[in-house]
């Protein structure tokens, strides 16, 4: 006897192959954040000031949030999940979170690719990213500027070692 699936199960679900783990393609990620962390906004003192959702598009979404202090985007393309943050005063200059936190902390953190670790992240370093963007962002600017001057570096020197014999 063979067991399938139901359709909207089947639809619901994508499988993360780094993780192992089901995540929602066919609920905009505005609908999958409040129903997984629905105290996030008050928390952090966000509200949302943007959602979109392409369901043809693989189920693709972000939501923009807003707080007095900064501005934050969770991303889902192609069932990976992050996080980017960016300047109330420049807030459509989106910065991965992780590249923002090695340029306050000196290394880059573990960046896993679902909801609830972008969410813990968020929450984690909310404090400092706040200050980073805000107060401190010309220095923030310039730290992230160097390393990825440096991350260039080390790519372009990873290659000569790759195509000279």
């Amino acid at each position: 006897m063979e067991t399938r699936s139901s359709p909207k199960i089947s639809s619901m679900l994508a499988v993360s192959a780094w993780h192992g783990e089901f995540m929602g393609l066919d609920i905009p990620l505005k609908q999958e954040l409040l129903e997984s962390v629905p105290e996030l906004l008050s928390e952090l003192d966000l509200h949302i000031v943007e959602d979109v959702y392409m369901s043809k598009a693989m189920g693709n979404s972000y939501v923009t949030l807003q707080s007095p202090g900064l501005t934050v985007r969770f991303v889902r393309d192609r069932g990976q999940v992050w996080a980017e943050v960016a300047a109330v005063t420049a807030p459509t200059n989106w910065l991965h979170v992780g590249f923002v936190l090695e340029a306050i902390h000196g290394q880059q953190p573990r960046i896993p690719f679902d909801l609830t670790s972008a969410v813990g992240l968020l929450r984690d370093n909310f404090g400092d990213l706040v200050q980073a963007l805000g107060p401190k962002l010309q220095e923030t600017r310039r730290e992230m500027e160097k390393r990825g001057a440096e991350r260039l570096k080390a790519l372009i020197a990873s290659s000569k070692n790759v195509t000279d014999p």
